[in-house]
């Protein structure tokens, strides 16, 4: 029997302080990478859904760029893992629509939805929802439960990466989306 590993190449920021008291979740976690974009690195401290089948879902969200409008809305290049189709929205109980297109240009993805979702405010967040909302009822489509304890660089090629996760921590503010951190009651935004 082989040991499950698992190692990222990428240089990513430390976002759980004081990880040695965080608690965890025996054995970790299974996280579903065909939802991902390929080669993406995904943080420390990204939400995570409840296990479905054994396996968690990366709760997706994006912080708002300059520039954004209602129907183009302005994320760093790598820095989210939306896809064309995937329902987006700035709030749990707002408007949703699909994403349409997403083109990159000098490191900022330019992310269209067909109808307005509303107004994106600069350093504000923007959610995955689970369906078109044309009045206010959208709903996430992954609920957090808790977070991941390493970054890790998504290959599409395997089905899924075991990471450690972690059900109560202190994270770096401004890594959590606000309306992500509100179902995660163990989890604490730092900011200094």
């Amino acid at each position: 029997m082989i040991e499950i590993t698992s190692t990222s190449d990428a240089s990513t920021p430390i976002n759980i302080i004081n990880i040695e008291k965080a608690r965890d979740i025996p054995s970790g976690a299974s996280v579903q990478l065909s939802t991902l974009i390929n080669g993406n690195v995904v943080p420390q401290a990204v939400p995570l859904s409840a296990a479905a089948s054994g396996v968690r879902s990366v709760c997706k969200q994006g912080t708002v760029l300059t520039g954004s409008t209602t129907t183009v809305i302005k994320i760093a290049t790598g820095a989210h893992n939306f896809k064309v189709g995937d329902f987006i929205g700035i709030e749990e109980g707002g408007i949703a629509y699909a994403i349409t297109s997403i083109i990159e240009t000098t490191g900022v993805d330019a992310i269209t939805v067909g109808t307005a979702i509303g107004t994106p405010v600069t350093n504000e967040w923007i959610y995955e929802m689970a369906a078109e909302a044309a009045a206010t009822t959208s709903a996430f489509l992954n609920v957090p439960v808790c977070i991941s304890g390493k970054a890790f660089t998504v290959d599409t090629s395997k089905v899924m990466e075991a990471i450690p996760a972690y059900v109560g921590a202190s994270v770096v503010g401004g890594v959590i989306g606000t309306a992500y951190l509100a179902y995660m009651n163990n989890i604490d935004e730092i900011s200094y």
